[in-house]
């Protein structure tokens, strides 16, 4: 196993332990459950991938983007080896239990567009018009929006379970 891949797990891992302290705001737990995902998904890539590890389009379009999957999905202009890496990173993900969860994660990305429910930045809500900072939202608004916070951490938790159920198997073969 590649040091890159197990540093973005021990990330991932500590993100996911950061997210369980309970003084934290919601939308700082939210952010830290987001970036355990990520940072899962990103060493389920670097396990998946086929081609160099020197790839600019892998680096580029997956490894140094918030949100991956969502971002590599809209790239228009996939190289094959690109569409194939993220076909199986889907199949791998739909075997999940709550992988819709872990999508919906992945789909909330630190943005600074306005009209975008972000955890960083102030955001407009669409209900309302009013401008809503992430530290106002409610548990059970992030809830409605992004699935049961508890669901979410047990669902990231299971899918760091087999990314490195997956690795430990790659070492065996």
């Amino acid at each position: 196993m590649s040091d890159e891949l197990k540093a973005w797990l021990r990330q991932a891992r500590a993100d996911l332990e950061a997210s369980r302290q309970t003084v934290l705001a919601e939308c700082h737990r939210r952010y830290l459950l987001q970036q355990a995902y990520e940072k899962g998904v990103k060493a389920l890539g670097l396990r998946l991938w086929r081609g160099s590890l020197a790839d600019a389009d892998f680096r580029r379009l997956f490894l140094h983007r918030h949100d991956p999957l969502s971002r590599l999905q809209a790239e228009a202009d996939l190289a094959k080896a690109l569409r194939i890496f993220l076909r199986q990173i889907n199949s791998e993900l739909s075997t999940l239990d709550n992988a819709g969860l872990l999508l919906r994660v992945d789909g909330t990305s630190p943005t600074t567009n306005r009209s975008d429910v972000s955890y960083r930045y102030p955001f407009i809500d669409s209900q309302t018009g009013s401008v809503i900072a992430p530290v106002d939202i409610s548990t059970d608004d992030w809830d409605a929006y992004q699935g049961n916070e508890m669901g979410v951490a047990r669902a990231i938790e299971r899918f760091l379970k087999r990314v490195e159920s997956l690795i430990r198997r790659s070492r065996g073969a």
